[in-house]
Formats: structure tokens, C-alpha cells, sequence
């Protein structure tokens, strides 16, 4: 009876084993079968800019031979289709994963230009990685405009590092409109319509003197009854403000 028993015991555990054997087999048929029946790219960032075209995405997964939708999806390569959204010029970076429901989703973060750099020998964007950007249509931002004597290496460091704290500094974000580089002595910073341009001189020690300029201005100038009128201001000089 015992050993009955035993043989029984056997018999179920042989049989359960089987059971999953054989459901884990189909299981796995199931899965090499699956067909990716939609591709979804989200834009993070799409509320605040709009520098990407998912129709121009697509294009360049096609182009590729990676768009996904009608393949199975153990057949698809998510490091190849992230490549070839992160090399379309105006995405940061880009991340690609498979659903359950046989989608395949792209979660995408635009790049951010920081400021323009406009020479003779051509346009483009310094972006918040301080990286250089191309200028394209879908481009609209507000953002510092240097111009002049710059070099990318500039543009990428000191220029950079001035345009980061313009973005922060409310006040003198609403006024500086543009940058205009004649030489390492002589910069220029251009205001609102109708304000004095102003003489930076060299862009070493900019928030001291703006500090000063802006304390001028609030305390010396608006203050006057007969508002005095001036084309540009020179900071150049510690404690002085010089007023043309």
C-alpha cells in the first residue's frame, strides 16, 4: 500500500513536470511569434519645443531597415533603432523597449540650444551639453545671439558658461538681447529696443560688473526726475560706469 502510494506520488509530480515543460515550450513558441503591430514615439519634452518631426523619424527608420511595426519582435534590434533616433540632430538621447501589448515604444528628450553663435563662415546653436547644434526651421528659441570674433572652443567655454547665467539671472535675461565679440577687450552687449548698448569690455568678472551697472541704472538714472539718455554705457572700469 505504501509503495502504491509512492508510484502515485510519482506518477502526479512526472505529470505536473511534463505539464510545465510543455506549457513553457508553447509559451516560448508564442513569444518568437509576436508581431509588432505599433510603434509609439513620445516626446518628453514636446509641450516646450518642438525641433523634432515624428513623420521624419520614421523616414529614417525605414531608410535603416529598422522600423519595427509587422516584424516579430525577437527580430528587432532595440540598440539599432535607439541609434538611429539618437543620431537624428535634434534628439538628446533616446530609450526603446518592447510593451506587452506588442508595441514598441520610443521615449525621446529633444537637445536644448543654450545660444546662436552668427558668423560669416556659417550659423549654428551651442546646446546645454555644450555641444554645437545645427540651425534648422523647427529651430525657434529664444536665446543669447553672439556675434563677431567668436571661435566654437569660445562659444563652448566662456560664452557658454555667461549665456547659463544670463538663463538664471531674471533680470538681465529680460534685457541682454545680444553679444557682439569685436575683440577680447571690446564686448558688446545689446539690449531692448531703444537701450543703451552696453561695453562689457572682457567678459571676465560679467556679474560684478552688471551688479554694478544694474545698481546704476535702478539708483542713479531712474532716479533722476529729467531721465538722462545715453547710446552706451561702459562697465569696463572697477567703481565706474561711464555713461555716452
Amino acid at each position: 500500500m505504501k509503495l502504491r502510494s509512492v508510484i502515485l506520488s510519482t506518477i502526479v509530480v512526472v505529470l505536473i513536470m511534463a505539464g510545465i515543460i510543455t506549457g513553457l515550450s508553447v509559451s516560448k513558441q508564442l513569444d518568437n511569434e509576436r508581431i509588432c503591430t505599433q510603434l509609439q514615439i513620445i516626446v518628453t519634452d514636446s509641450a516646450e519645443r518642438q525641433f523634432v518631426d515624428k513623420a521624419e523619424l520614421i523616414r529614417l527608420l525605414r531608410t535603416g531597415g529598422q522600423y519595427p511595426v509587422g516584424k516579430r519582435l525577437n527580430t528587432l534590434s532595440m540598440d539599432s533603432i535607439e541609434n538611429i533616433i539618437t543620431a537624428h540632430p535634434m534628439v538628446r538621447k533616446a530609450e526603446c523597449y518592447p510593451t506587452a501589448q506588442n508595441h514598441i515604444h520610443v521615449v525621446l528628450h529633444q537637445r536644448v540650444p543654450l545660444l546662436k553663435v552668427v558668423t560669416e563662415s556659417g550659423n549654428y546653436f551651442i546646446d546645454t551639453d555644450r555641444l554645437p547644434m545645427p540651425v534648422r526651421e523647427s529651430v525657434r528659441t529664444n536665446v543669447l545671439i553672439v556675434s563677431g570674433h567668436v571661435g566654437e572652443r569660445m562659444a563652448r567655454e566662456e560664452i557658454a558658461d555667461f549665456a547659463e547665467w544670463l538663463r538664471r539671472n531674471k533680470y538681465w535675461r529680460e534685457h541682454i538681447r545680444t553679444m557682439r565679440i569685436v575683440d577680447n577687450k571690446h564686448i558688446y552687449l545689446s539690449q531692448q529696443q531703444g537701450e543703451p548698448v552696453i561695453l562689457l569690455g572682457e567678459l571676465s568678472g560679467y556679474e560684478r560688473k552688471l551688479r554694478k551697472l544694474r545698481t546704476f541704472m535702478e539708483k542713479g538714472i531712474n532716479a533722476l526726475p529729467d531721465k538722462p539718455t545715453y547710446k552706451e554705457l561702459d562697465i569696463r572700469f572697477k567703481d565706474q560706469v561711464i555713461g555716452r
